[in-house]
């Protein structure tokens, strides 16, 4: 074989190679599949080609509840008081109220997508469960206290 006929064999086979590795590549992403195991044992398939979104909901009776999306970090501010949340160290949040009773304390994210705090203030002991809105701008929920009950809370980022 001459010089211009094994270029012409490796230039052949390096076109081959390329249609391959094409072929290959666009048809094995085809093949993939979102693969859905049920509690009660059946499996679902779903070809990723299909699926364009993928939202988790939790559901509470008849309405759906988006899980809290976006930190909780920052400043806000609500009728009558301010506060502040900041992470800790080991990943979960610290809420302090600058106004009304001075409540305090450490928040987690909990099983159900929202935000959970247990505050002291003046003396007192109380609950702050929250959801952040899509956008990241407003906090809602509720405070729930042994003296007051529970009211609906609803706060907008400042910061």
């Amino acid at each position: 074989m001459n010089y211009h006929q094994v270029k012409s064999k490796i230039v052949k086979t390096r076109i081959v190679l390329l249609f391959v590795l094409c072929w290959f590549s666009t048809n094995a992403f085809s093949q993939q599949f979102l693969v859905i195991n049920f509690k009660d044992g059946h499996e679902q398939s779903i070809p990723l080609t299909d699926i364009v979104k993928i939202d988790f909901r939790q559901s509470g009776g008849n309405e759906t509840q988006p899980i809290s999306t976006g930190s909780p970090v920052g400043t806000w501010r609500s009728s009558g008081s301010t506060w502040t949340i900041t992470e800790t160290s080991s990943g979960s949040y610290f809420a302090q109220e600058n106004g009304l009773g001075a409540a305090k304390g450490p928040c987690t994210v909990t099983a159900k997508g929202s935000y959970l705090c247990k505050c002291t203030y003046n003396g007192g002991s109380a609950t702050l469960d929250f959801r952040i809105s899509a956008d990241g701008q407003v906090a809602q929920g509720t405070w729930s206290d042994p003296i007051n009950g529970t009211a609906p809370i609803s706060w907008t980022r400042v910061k």
